[in-house]
């Protein structure tokens, strides 16, 4: 499946392109960046079983990192919930200081389709950003939960060829 881009641009366009994939499926989607090939199978279960035991809403990774520059960050609610996610882009220097990022790794319940839908490109780059998803969970009254990551590598994206690189002797590392 490829994403139409005389539709527009963006992570929440691309989702939502993918619906008719899943006709006729009723589970949770489970969905990651495909620049993240660090990530470990035992952070996935971990998100899928917390949000399998929730039951519903949205369940998404985030992770704490000494260098937040360009990448959406977590914002927290008084009670420290997720209340947003703010892209770099739309980011006021406050929150730009937040440590804690989003990854891009998210588990959705049976109604990310119908909530996708909703997705707007009303902001600075004029995409439809995914991390939208957390506006519209909770706005419908729906719970969106955070699993802390515990290592800021398994996050790593693969942008450009330094980034290869270190992904490359990172994953030979691991042995």
């Amino acid at each position: 499946m490829r994403q139409d881009f005389g539709l527009g641009y963006g992570t929440g366009l691309a989702f939502r392109q993918t619906e008719r994939a899943f006709e006729g499926f009723a589970g949770d989607v489970l969905v990651l960046y495909g620049d993240g090939p660090l990530i470990r199978t035992e952070t996935l279960r971990t998100l899928v079983e917390t949000h399998a035991a929730a039951g519903e809403g949205m369940t998404l990774l985030t992770t704490a990192v000494e260098n937040p520059y360009g990448l959406g960050r977590i914002v927290r609610g008084a009670d420290g919930s997720v209340a947003r996610i703010v892209e770099e882009k739309d980011a006021t220097p406050e929150e730009r200081r937040i440590l804690e990022i989003n990854p891009g790794i998210y588990v959705f319940d049976r109604r990310a389709f119908e909530l996708a839908a909703r997705l707007t490109d009303n902001n600075a780059a004029r995409e439809y950003y995914l991390t939208d998803m957390v506006n519209l969970y909770l706005g419908a009254g729906l719970p969106v939960r955070a699993v802390a990551g515990e290592d800021e590598t398994e996050i790593l994206g693969v942008n450009d060829p330094q980034q290869l690189e270190l992904v490359h002797r990172l994953l030979l590392a691991r042995g």
